[in-house]
């Protein structure tokens, strides 16, 4: 039995083939051979926050590969990857605004008694705990500084 997210891209994979949706179709094989490498070498299927994060590795590999496109003025290969960016997204679940982040932030230095900022593993054990899979560690970083500055 396949998880959540690797069942929801076979079936997608399969409405792409009938509907000749290549560029798409070929995005999704990428996508659930990710899948199959991550559960590779693991007893059994991967956990839904494995597969989140699997494609969370794929988002950021796709927002890197545009910003190196533009920097080299290769615009048709960044629009080809936004618009596999854009595929990717929607199958991932919605991410926490900065606001949310912060809120959600505040509670858990509160929570942990955290005021230094030579205490941020612990924050961030705490946090990836709880929110790994609805948000970015770039933002949580930028929060957490703010917040124990």
């Amino acid at each position: 039995m396949a998880g959540p997210l690797q069942t929801r891209l076979v079936a997608d994979m399969k409405a792409a083939m009938k509907a000749s949706e290549k560029e798409r179709l070929t995005l999704i094989r990428l996508l659930i051979n990710d899948l199959k490498n991550g559960a590779e070498g693991q007893s059994g299927d991967l956990s839904e926050e494995k597969e989140i994060a699997i494609l969370r590795h794929a988002e950021k590999q796709r927002r890197e590969s545009i910003e190196q496109a533009e920097a080299a003025g290769r615009e048709d290969i960044a629009e080809n990857e936004r618009n596999e960016l854009a595929i990717i997204v929607d199958y991932l679940p919605k991410l926490m605004s900065e606001d949310e982040i912060e809120e959600k932030a505040a509670d858990i230095l509160k929570e942990l008694g955290i005021t230094e900022a030579k205490q941020k593993g612990l924050f961030m054990r705490e946090w990836m705990s709880r929110y790994r899979a609805n948000s970015d560690g770039k933002t949580v970083q930028k929060v957490l500084g703010r917040l124990l500055s």
